[in-house]
């Protein structure tokens, strides 16, 4: 059984580089401070082999049980995408600030738009992550993920997203190259081709 592939020709290459560009514009619309297309040729990766010297409690996070996030297996999936779209989204400057809830909630939004956008321009693998973790912004009041009970469904799996540091991306290397620098924003990223 022969299985058709998309021809990575000259005119693909240009619908392409038009639709990223049209993510991006959507990004803004939908409430980005900025966005930008990447490469992902050569993503950068944080580094997670060594443990983290031991984190204050009042530092830990309530929704993870370790201070970083662990490792998940996405890093070579992530590699065989080609474009991504990223986008910023100014926030408040630490936990527990609203304005901070606001942004998350937003990077989420974008990050789910963009995603659909690219499934119905033609890119039917695009990949939304977010920032932080979902359960801060979806379920902050639950005592506890219920995707995380054995056999438990997400309560808002249409909505939430992986974030980029739970996939292992440097996020801070990624929004630096794109010319972003200094805190007080989050960072969304969309996987198109």
């Amino acid at each position: 059984m022969k299985v058709a592939c998309i021809e990575s020709g000259p005119k693909n290459r240009e619908k392409t580089k038009t639709f990223l560009k049209e993510l991006c514009e959507l990004a803004v619309n939908e409430g980005a401070d900025a966005a930008g297309e990447i490469s992902c040729q050569a993503l950068p990766f944080a580094d997670q082999d060594e443990k983290p010297s031991e984190v204050l409690p009042e530092k830990r996070s309530r929704h993870w049980p370790e201070p970083v996030y662990p490792k998940d297996d996405l890093k070579l999936a992530l590699q065989k995408f080609r474009h991504a779209v990223i986008f910023r989204v100014e926030s408040g400057k630490g936990g527990g600030d609203p304005g901070r809830c606001e942004a998350l909630l937003k990077v989420y939004t974008i990050a789910s738009k963009l995603e659909s956008a690219g499934f119905y321009g033609g890119y039917h693998l695009a990949l939304g992550l977010a920032a932080g973790s979902c359960r801060e912004v979806f379920c902050g009041k639950e005592e506890k993920c219920q995707a995380l009970k054995n056999g438990s469904p997400c309560r808002h799996p249409l909505r939430a997203r992986v974030s980029m540091e739970a996939c292992g991306l440097d996020v801070r290397e990624i929004a630096a190259r794109a010319g972003w620098t200094g805190e007080g924003f989050l960072v969304g990223m969309v996987f198109v081709d």
